[in-house]
This record gives C-alpha cells, sequence and structure tokens, in this order.
C-alpha cells in the first residue's frame, strides 16, 4: 500500500510521540510529507540523528581458510574507507 500511495508509514510506526506525534497526526495532512520543505527538514534533521550515534555492523565469512579472512578483512577496509568519507 506505500508503494502505490508513497505516504510512507504512521507516525506510531516511526515511534513519534508525544507532542510532535500529536502535531504531525492532527496538523499534517499525507500530502503535506511529499512537499520539498517537509522532506528538507526530515532530511536534514535524520543527518543531525545519524552523525551524532554510533552504530554496530557485523561482517561474517563462511570460509575458514586464509582466503576467506583476508576477504573479510577487505570488507571491513573498503566499509570503513566509506564510512570514514
Amino acid at each position: 500500500m506505500q508503494k502505490e500511495k508513497q505516504d510512507g508509514l504512521t507516525t506510531s510506526g516511526i515511534g513519534m510521540k508525544g507532542i510532535g506525534g500529536f502535531i504531525v497526526r492532527n496538523f499534517f495532512k499525507p500530502e503535506d510529507s511529499k512537499k520539498e520543505s517537509f522532506v528538507t527538514k526530515g532530511i536534514e534533521k535524520t543527518k543531525l540523528q545519524v552523525e551524532n550515534c554510533g552504530g554496530c555492523i557485523v561482517i561474517t565469512q563462511e570460509l575458514e581458510n586464509i582466503e576467506g579472512w583476508i576477504n573479510t578483512g577487505r570488507l571491513y577496509q573498503a566499509m570503513h574507507l566509506k564510512c570514514r568519507k
């Protein structure tokens, strides 16, 4: 259904609670979420949240040999360089 309407998730579906959730539920229409200003503000807020949090990545390898471990190291190095960029 979201693919057809492109109206995203509900406020409860994204964990929006309190006064912010109340305002969005009662004063915004689904069409508002497609406006450029709304999208830009959402991107800015998400960027700020992502820049101020940590994360965890698990890289696994099925091969239990030197080649497998070297490839795992390469994956880690590529991922690390991409994240630092």
